[in-house]
């Protein structure tokens, strides 16, 4: 028997009849194979449960066969491994939460049972649990927001679900709706992205300006539901307004787009830090400091003449836009703009005594997306002080200053957005900006950027 020992007794006899006789001990090892039978059932459980859920229950022939196993748990490193979780296992072989852990819907987990019999030889199998989704999906967010006024009249209509949706129910021309007064149906195709979770809808032609409108994602029966099949509880209804404006695409900065700083003739100064890359071509005379620039360098390499390449039609692009453009001049302090284009014949200017006189408040309305251009014929210029003030999810990233000639930040301005000048940029004492500095963006050789103790950083895409 295993792990047993068994005692023998050897004579010995002479010729002459003499004996002696001894004991001797044998000890028995155990040479059985490892159990390799281990099986985890009904390995489940449903969303969000805590302490004490019963997520599956073990077996084996060899435990049935009357041999004693210890079953441990430990935790493993790859991707939703439950290694927040502590398991015990009862007397009546389930596998239990010993602590509280939230099981995430749409996910699996993995565990690994070890079992070992009396011999000590043992076996380690993995095993996955899976979460099954219990809770209806709803709307998390909403573009135009509910009640946003004014929308633009080319404006698409979106709803972020809380989880991923199933793409029939969610793409039914019945389940997502826009209608106007007296419940008049708008038009238009739906498209889900599956990676967002949002459903767009995308009106046949331009809405009506100034005019109310109701959008709908049908919940209950019948409704949109998620992959697990739960339906939306209720459906979604929200309202807005449109205005006279069309909202713009975004300009495409392609190969610039890593860049915080580029110039065609020179670059100088000494910034506090440059956070991007920093190019210039032609020429030869880039004055700040490498340590005080956090990305890569690029003097006359291809990567800057493709940038420039692509500046120089991002440019074209942004002085060549003229659909629903709205004029404005001088002094834009203490003025709030929603997302459109704006322009200039001559000078614009962020400028007045500290306080809301001496800020631009650019506000998306909820919309990460908007886009916001400014352009103008001659220079940018703003104050001591000045801020650009970001609302409403606006996006660095889609503001962008077209300049004729150059652009002058003034001492701890606090600007975001693009400045693509023709000319040149100068950035003064402690300002911060967040975009990127173009000059000579126009592809004219006298381009150059002065930086002197200011922060320039590449926002987050």
């Amino acid at each position: 028997e295993a792990q047993s020992s068994y005692k023998i007794y050897v004579r010995s006899t002479d010729q002459g009849g003499l004996s002696t006789e001894k004991a001797f001990t044998i000890t028995v090892t155990n040479v059985n194979e490892a159990p390799t039978d281990i099986a985890l059932n009904n390995a489940s459980v449903a969303e969000n449960q805590d302490a004490g859920t019963s997520v599956g229950d073990f077996s084996s022939t060899d435990v049935d066969a009357g041999n004693t196993f210890t079953y441990t748990l430990a935790t493993g490193n790859g991707t939703n491994d439950a290694d927040n979780a502590s398991f015990t296992i009862d007397a009546s072989g389930h596998l239990l939460t010993a602590e509280s852990f939230n099981f995430e819907a749409q996910s699996s987990y993995k565990i690994y049972v070890r079992s070992t019999d009396q011999g000590g030889l043992s076996t380690e199998k993995a095993f996955t649990i899976t979460v099954t989704n219990t809770t209806a999906p709803i709307v998390a967010s909403t573009n135009p927001t509910d009640l946003q006024d004014p929308v633009a009249i080319n404006a698409t209509v979106a709803g972020t679900f809380s989880e991923a949706m199933d793409l029939t129910d969610i793409t039914a021309a019945a389940n997502f709706t826009l209608t106007g007064p007296g419940d008049t149906p708008v038009t238009g195709s739906v498209l889900y992205d599956a990676p967002s979770n949002t459903v767009t809808f995308t009106p046949s032609v331009n809405l009506a300006t100034d005019t109310e409108f109701t959008a709908t994602i049908t919940g209950g029966v019948g409704g949109v539901t998620d992959l697990a099949g739960n339906p939306m509880a209720i459906s979604k209804v929200w309202h807005f307004t449109t205005g006279t404006q069309i909202a713009q695409a975004p300009i495409d900065l392609g190969r610039a787009a890593p860049f915080a700083v580029m110039a065609t003739d020179a670059i100088s100064g000494s910034a506090n830090v440059i956070t991007g890359d920093v190019g210039l071509n032609p020429g030869s005379s880039q004055g700040i400091n490498p340590a005080q620039i956090d990305g890569t360098i690029h003097i006359d390499d291809q990567a800057v003449i493709d940038a420039q390449t692509d500046l120089l039609a991002a440019y074209n692009d942004a002085i060549g836009r003229s659909v629903a453009l709205v004029t404005v001049s001088g002094n834009l302090g203490g003025s709030t703009f929603t997302p459109g284009l704006y322009w200039s014949s001559s000078t614009l200017a962020i400028s007045g005594a500290p306080g809301p006189g001496n800020t631009v408040t650019l506000d998306a309305q909820g919309d990460p997306n908007a886009v916001f251009i400014f352009q103008m014929g001659s220079t940018l210029t703003t104050g001591p002080g000045a801020e650009v003030i970001l609302a409403g999810n606006a996006n660095p990233n889609n503001i962008f200053w077209q300049v004729g000639s150059s652009a002058t930040l003034d001492t701890t301005t606090i600007f975001y957005g693009n400045i693509l000048a023709a000319g040149t940029i100068t950035v003064n004492d402690g300002a911060a900006v967040v975009g990127r500095l173009f000059a000579g963006a126009d592809g004219t050789p006298s381009g150059a950027v002065t930086i002197q103790g200011s922060t320039v950083t590449v926002p987050v895409a």
